[in-house]
């Protein structure tokens, strides 16, 4: 796509990459104000949001499922509880899965 030096793309769209090239350049590069890292940052931490608020989801429900909401409501103080909590049951469930013929 970023083939600027092709001599018979010179037409279409490769014609205004051949005339904005130095932009291009730069906002892939990084070096102009409105550069793509930004960009790519802001988005890469919407993911990451949106991943810790369906986690955040699916541990709320996994918890109301067995009655056990009163630990979210401070997680990094109740962390070691959730973590043995979840853990437990985890290997109790695993311990159902496989005893079943």
């Amino acid at each position: 796509m970023f083939q600027f030096n092709a001599n018979d793309l010179d037409f279409g769209i490769y014609r205004i990459y051949n005339l904005k090239r130095k932009e291009i350049e730069h906002f892939i590069d990084g070096k102009d104000a409105n550069c793509l890292t930004p960009v790519i940052d802001l988005t890469l931490k919407g993911v990451a949001n949106f991943e810790k608020k369906a986690e955040l989801a699916s541990l709320e429900a996994y918890l109301k499922k067995l009655n056990q909401l009163d630990l979210l409501k401070d997680p990094e103080g109740n962390y070691e509880q959730l973590k043995l909590f979840i853990n437990t049951n985890a290997d109790e469930e695993e311990k159902r899965r496989n005893s079943k013929p």
